[in-house]
């Protein structure tokens, strides 16, 4: 097989001479070399382009942040609910990293617009309701009709003692539970194999005392009866009505049948969940739909198998796109425009599923073999120019066995001042009690090692020229991280021109919480000018990673 000659000139940027050689030799390899087979050819041809050593520095900054994100675990699709479409990727463990492009029409100008939002894990798993066979009863349990609810009816009890308890399959690894997030729910014992403290996914009472959703009269010390290492589930943890909610006991289990019993405590905290006002309970009850279990080798289009969200990496309302301040010609003031922040006017929305146009129906989920792919057609406006088109712009949002790659053609119609752009890596804040916090960063091109944003203030840490940058909590058992990464950093960056604002963590308590990884182009210490004739080829990858208990470490250092 002849390879085709990458172009040579050196005004052709190095991520273009990159990109033109993966888009014209990948689908002709695709299937007949590994993933790694075929990354080392692309490596070693692209080798030979003349590249600046600081960006073949880069490059291998960025290879060593990819090989901590790479894949591990089969799966790429494309899937619609109504009007939010979906990218989806397995990441090991029987997991999915689902990423949401929601249709959002309350930016700032009111226009209607897809874009990422909610990052979501979805779990491979069985389910069984609890009138199962295998699902046993003690105490007073009541049983409703819920059309909403995991089978269509839930059990509930009040009366401390009462308990379900369910024995699993052989070759189970992963147990939880389906139930119900209501005004009157209150606490649960989660004990599996009769050990209380196995349920390691879930908080101990003592830190619920700690965080001081409970008062230490639940502890035996104290004349309680729960022990202070005992897994609970608080069932309020909401300020609304949630029918059914999938929540994970334990994820390392060794492979066999496993009993896990949930026992209604007859504790419920009588102020809000720390973080979500409105949250308060009225009453004890503990609400059981069905039990769930899992294994690593279970997977989307499994029989009896279905995806279940199990965690929201980023709830906070932000985005995982470009985000541009600017003044055109004519304008009063400066403004952000684009994505989250308004004034992007979408004009059209398609489909791909390895590179095939598609027509996703509402309900529908396509597996793809290489990468499922959204293209959205837009044009920005500025609120000081009214009508004028300042740009036309083009995103491509590819989902592959890599990660996700974001790609936006920005063809600038109007001369304009840029005083900030950035690529941006928003998720939920170290200070985060529902959905996965993430409390620790760090980045390809920082010295001062991992950091830890529990309890900083608020402020941005770990400036320097890096082209990559990844966060990851600090559970201690399975550890969720994302990255993101910019291939051809030295050009998107202006060969780090913003001196005054260098890639950095932010820690900010304050919304969200979030915690946020900013890649600047520029900056008003550094602006960057446009014209007409301005074209802006962006590219940022981002990946989402599962890392078994014991193995979070190795994000700690670069």
């Amino acid at each position: 097989m002849t390879l085709p000659a990458l172009p040579l000139e050196n005004e052709d940027p190095w991520f273009a001479k990159r990109q033109a050689f993966d888009g014209a030799v990948r689908d002709e390899l695709e299937g007949r070399l590994s993933e790694s087979e075929l990354a080392a050819m692309v490596d070693e041809r692209a080798a030979s382009v003349p590249v600046s050593m600081a960006q073949r520095e880069i490059d291998a900054d960025v290879s060593r942040v990819f090989e901590k994100f790479s894949p591990r675990g089969a799966g790429v699709g494309l899937r619609r609910v109504g009007t939010t479409y979906s990218l989806r990727r397995g990441i090991g463990g029987g997991r999915y990293w689902r990423c949401d492009l929601p249709l959002i029409g309350s930016n700032p100008g009111g226009y209607p617009l897809h874009q990422i939002r909610d990052q979501w894990v979805e779990l491979a798993a069985a389910s069984v309701v609890f009138g199962d066979a295998s699902v046993t009863s003690s105490g007073t349990w009541t049983t409703s009709a819920q059309s909403a609810a995991y089978g269509g009816q839930y059990s509930q009890a009040s009366a401390a003692g009462a308990f379900k308890e369910y024995t699993t399959p052989d070759g189970a690894t992963t147990l939880g539970f389906r139930t119900c997030d209501l005004s009157n729910a209150g606490l649960a014992l989660v004990a599996i194999d009769g050990d209380t403290t196995l349920a390691t996914l879930l908080p101990t009472a003592q830190e619920l005392v700690d965080l001081g959703v409970y008062p230490d009269s639940i502890l035996v010390a104290n004349g309680g009866t729960l022990n202070p290492t005992d897994r609970v589930y608080e069932g309020r943890q909401s300020n609304a009505t949630v029918w059914d909610r999938t929540v994970l006991f334990a994820d390392d289990l060794p492979a066999g049948v496993h009993q896990v019993r949930v026992t209604v405590t007859g504790y419920f905290h009588a102020g809000d969940f720390p973080g979500v006002p409105g949250s308060t309970s009225s009453a004890a009850r503990v609400y059981v739909t069905g039990f769930v279990y899992g294994s690593a080798a279970m997977k989307d289009g499994d029989a009896g198998v279905s995806l279940l969200p199990i965690g929201n990496l980023m709830d906070t309302g932000s985005a995982w796109e470009y985000a541009t301040n600017l003044k055109p010609a004519g304008a009063v003031s400066p403004q952000f425009v684009g994505n989250i922040h308004g004034y992007e006017v979408e004009d059209s929305v398609t489909f791909f599923v390895d590179d095939v146009q598609v027509a996703p129906s509402d309900g529908a989920s396509l597996v793809a073999s290489r990468a499922a792919k959204i293209v959205r057609v837009s044009h920005l406006l500025h609120p000081d120019t009214g009508s004028t088109v300042i740009a036309d712009v083009t995103t491509t949002y590819t989902m592959d066995r890599r990660g996700l790659l974001v790609e936006a053609e920005v063809s600038w119609r109007v001369s304009a001042e840029v005083l900030a752009a950035y690529i941006m890596l928003p998720l939920n804040g170290a200070a985060k009690v529902s959905g996965v916090p993430f409390t620790h960063g760090n980045l390809s091109g920082w010295p001062g090692g991992a950091i830890d944003t529990r309890g900083l203030p608020e402020g941005n840490y770990g400036h320097s020229e890096s082209a990559a940058a990844w966060l990851w909590d600090g559970t201690e058992g399975g550890v969720y991280a994302a990255a993101v990464w910019v291939p051809d950093a030295v050009r998107y960056t202006r060969d780090f021109a913003t001196r005054d604002f260098l890639p950095n963590v932010q820690a900010r308590p304050s919304s969200g919480p979030i915690t946020k990884v900013y890649i600047p182009r520029a900056t008003t210490g550094a602006p960057e000018s446009v014209t007409s004739s301005t074209v802006w080829n962006q590219a940022a990858r981002y990946a989402v990673g599962y890392f078994p208990k014991g193995a979070g470490a190795s994000l700690d250092a670069f």
